[in-house]
């Protein structure tokens, strides 16, 4: 068994090492090797510096047969459906002050599979099994054709003087067409960790005053992470000098923040993260209109148009109270604390009363998802700033004060309240104004009821559930306000694609639910705050 060397590997199409800066070219591109290519059995003595390869044959790179672009043609015996499994090739190369490179670079053009081996210590394998490797082990799988592959591995077999870099190319099957092999190695003296933020995720909002985990993923060729600091922007939240790499920001304000990770290696190299944007909101249930709130209202059977529904309109000359606002529902056992009026005739009342709440708001790029509530009896229409927000009850057709609410609201829906959620673009830092108007479904309807709250939503999203159910899963979450969409994606792995979920979301008891068919494809959901 050969002792082995930890190494990073990719593709070069690929970007996803850490950084590095090479300083010396030890073995370049097109090099000449010795080489063995008669199927013979060299076990492992072979890759040492100080084996014999004085009867091998030599040529230059790019070394095999079959694709008509090799600078050296080896063989692969007497039988072309029965081809040599392994060929052997070494290079010797010589290297002055050693310790200056931290690193390794290797460059390799390998088909089909091949282990390299750096003064008899394996350094890479591609394409081949887990586990000691025989002159007849064939590769795993089979080579992308001309693609090179890049391995960053430590320099702790590289020495001072002769050094060998030896390669055992596999087959993946004696019927194989061809093989190929070129290889160069250069000396890095800067090796930069790679390091990236798994928590918070990026966009991920909490409740002022929450503790934050913040985490993240170090990795570097010699497997030796010394410290992981945090930082805001240019200050420092803490550090981790061991794995897991993880911290709790505590208590962190209302703002922006860009949270990035700074990694250092053995070597003191730092690396640092892509920024990751989270922002720190206004906690849930903060009310901007509290419930029973003072309302300035107008009673009068008049026809206000749409001049009333503005932030400039003046509403001075009209009436105020605080809510419950309407007539009609002492006798229920709920009487309004504010009783509007509704005309000189019984049963020919105003369909339509008018409501407006002036409010402040600060800050309001911190403010969550609003859950906006209303007590309304019959139908109603709310405006923010002049722009309808939501309508109940109504239709769906442009109204004036002689619209009729659809249906009379009757027994326990009179004190049910109706939600919906707003966004919090919706509103301007500085005043803003909430108007409602509330309609009848006739004018001999025996009362009315208005109050309204709105509210800070969660920061975070709900949790998720899924269960089977039969052939489908159901997927639930905790009913509230329509504040949520559902997300899926088939992969965690970056880049994670989320896509809406389209299907109906269903009441079920105190759950939103969603009914998907079972699939043997993964598939991973969130919830995510529209």
């Amino acid at each position: 068994m050969f002792p082995r060397l930890a190494t990073f590997a990719l593709a070069l199409a690929i970007v996803a090492l850490p950084a590095w800066s090479a300083s010396t070219v030890f073995v370049p591109l097109g090099a000449t090797w010795k080489y063995l290519d008669d199927g013979s059995n060299q076990g492992i003595a072979w890759t040492q510096p100080d084996f014999d390869d004085t009867a091998w044959l030599s040529g230059c790179a790019q070394l095999g047969y079959g694709d008509g672009d090799e600078c050296t043609e080896v063989d692969y015996g007497p039988d072309a459906n029965d081809k040599h499994i392994t060929t052997y090739f070494r290079h010797q190369f010589q290297v002055t002050n050693a310790a200056q490179s931290v690193g390794l670079s290797l460059r390799l053009l390998a088909d089909d599979g091949a282990v390299i081996y750096l003064n008899g210590t394996e350094a890479f394998r591609i394409n081949m099994p887990d586990g000691p490797i025989s002159f007849d082990t064939p590769a795993a799988r089979s080579a992308d054709e001309g693609a090179y592959v890049l391995s960053i591995f430590c320099a702790a077999s590289l020495v001072e003087g002769t050094n060998v870099l030896a390669a055992e190319v596999h087959q993946i099957a004696s019927t194989s067409s061809d093989i190929s092999f070129d290889v160069s190695l250069e000396g890095l003296d800067v090796i930069t960790p790679e390091v990236h933020i798994t928590q918070p995720e990026a966009a991920s909002a909490f409740a002022a005053g929450a503790n934050i985990l913040l985490a993240a993923a170090a990795m570097e060729p010699c497997g030796v992470i010394r410290a992981v600091e945090f930082y805001e922007g240019s200050t420092k939240i803490g550090d981790a000098l061991n794995a897991p790499f993880e911290i709790t920001w505590a208590n962190v304000p209302i703002g922006n923040y860009f949270i990035q990770a700074v990694a250092t290696n053995e070597f003191g190299f730092k690396g640092t993260s892509a920024p990751v944007h989270i922002r720190v909101l206004i906690p849930e249930n903060t009310a901007l209109i509290p419930a029973q709130a003072n309302w300035k209202y107008l009673d009068d059977g008049s026809d206000q148009s749409n001049a009333w529904r503005e932030l400039a309109f003046d509403d001075s000359g009209w009436s105020n109270g605080v809510a419950e606002l309407g007539y009609g529902d002492d006798a229920d056992g709920y009487p309004e604390a504010t009783i509007v009026g509704y005309g000189p005739i019984l049963n020919d009342k105003y369909i339509t009363t008018y409501f407006r709440h002036a409010f402040t708001v600060t800050n309001s790029e911190f403010h969550p998802n609003l859950i906006l509530r209303v007590l309304r009896d019959d139908g109603m229409v709310l405006f923010l700033n002049g722009t309808e927000i939501f309508r109940n009850n109504m239709p769906a057709d442009p109204i004036d004060y002689r619209t009729l609410a659809l249906e009379e609201i009757t027994g326990a829906d009179e004190t049910n309240w109706v939600e919906t959620c707003l966004a919090p673009t919706m509103f301007v830092d500085g005043q803003n104004v909430l108007a409602a108007e509330i309609h009848q479904s006739s004018p001999q309807s025996p009362d009315i009821s208005f109050d309204l709250e709105l509210l800070t939503g969660p920061s975070a999203v709900p949790e998720l559930t899924i269960t089977r159910s039969g052939n489908d899963a159901l997927i639930c979450w905790p009913r509230g306000a329509d504040c949520y969409t559902l997300q899926a994606t088939d992969r965690l792995n970056p880049p994670i694609a989320w896509q809406p979920v389209n299907a109906p979301v269903t009441p079920n008891g105190q759950q939103n639910c969603v009914t998907l068919p079972t699939s043997q494809t993964a598939a991973f959901y969130r919830l995510k705050l529209r």
